[in-house]
């Protein structure tokens, strides 16, 4: 049920109401946690899976002709078009001992207990940039190649910030960042191209700090994506703008993600185990912040 306020917002921003209304339609009137059309990741064949939040698919092929980046790009459905859903799709009610989690969203560590799921080891990485509020692509890749050389017998799941606004580089540092990613453009007063260049950059500044890491990894490795961005384009099946992922908007541009192969003959033997204890550093209050800080709704 919507109430009075509820009504008054839609009437002054149809956009917004438009999204909600395209919501209702993809979630079968919000009966559905996630897409339960997307891929699920851990049924794939892969030893390393990277994932890059936010990163859609159209943007990462642009920078493949790049001569450091030797693979086959194919494509995925995501389970979901926000974190948590791709949370919840891929991980409920699992076990999956043979999986170390390098995280630097803090998803999983807020829905672990609620969807009963549960990895070999997951280590939340600091968050060393933006006051706190996100993650360095270095620190991730630093927190990678110390698990790779810790648990060799585990496939490795790691999660870069990137790119997931706030924004690294020369464009994205000179934006004043707000609780909401629409806030942020329409505050910042950011055009298209401002916008996407600053988004381009981000996803530039992460590519290279992954590629230190592929160069330092056994197996086979799989680069992709929790979800797709919204840049201000026009969803379906009401045209309606929006600048973000929310949940429950199953449009091409949120869903289909990358999935980038790089094949190797010398293939990790993959192990299960007794799960060790989680690095999180963060308490609930704490990890809450953060997601709100990165512009979720918690």
């Amino acid at each position: 049920m919507y109430d009075a306020d509820a009504v008054k917002t839609a009437l002054k921003r149809p956009n917004l109401a438009l999204t909600e209304l395209n919501r209702l339609y993809y979630t079968r009137g919000q009966t559905r946690e996630y897409n339960p059309n997307g891929t699920d990741i851990f049924n794939e064949d892969w030893d390393n899976l990277i994932i890059l939040d936010a990163c859609r698919f159209d943007i990462f092929e642009e920078y493949l002709p790049l001569d450091s980046f030797t693979g086959s790009l194919e494509y995925r459905i995501s389970r979901g078009s926000a974190t948590r859903e791709w949370i919840r799709g891929n991980f409920t009610n699992r076990d999956l001992y043979d999986t170390v989690y390098i995280d630097s969203n803090g998803y999983y560590a807020r829905l672990k207990d609620e969807i009963e799921a549960e990895v070999y080891k997951y280590n939340l990485v600091e968050n060393d940039a933006f006051g706190g509020i996100s993650a360095s692509p270095e620190i991730v890749t630093e927190a990678a190649i110390n698990a790779a050389n810790e648990y060799p017998h585990k496939r490795l799941l790691i999660q870069y910030m990137q790119p997931h606004q706030p924004f690294f580089g020369p464009t994205g540092e000179n934006i004043n960042y707000k609780d909401k990613f629409p806030k942020t453009v329409s505050e910042n007063n950011l055009d298209a191209d401002t916008l996407f260049q600053a988004y381009r950059e981000n996803l530039e500044i992460a590519l290279n700090s992954v590629l230190d890491l592929i160069n330092k990894l056994d197996g086979k490795t799989v680069i992709s994506s929790d979800h797709g961005e919204l840049l201000g384009e026009s969803q379906s099946p009401l045209p309606a703008t929006y600048y973000g992922h929310p949940a429950g908007l199953y449009v091409p541009t949120l869903v289909r993600v990358p999935w980038f192969v790089i094949d190797s003959e010398d293939r990790r033997r993959i192990r299960g185990g007794t799960p060790e204890q989680d690095e999180v550093g963060l308490d609930s209050k704490e990890i809450d912040e953060k997601l709100r800080g990165l512009g979720y709704k918690i």
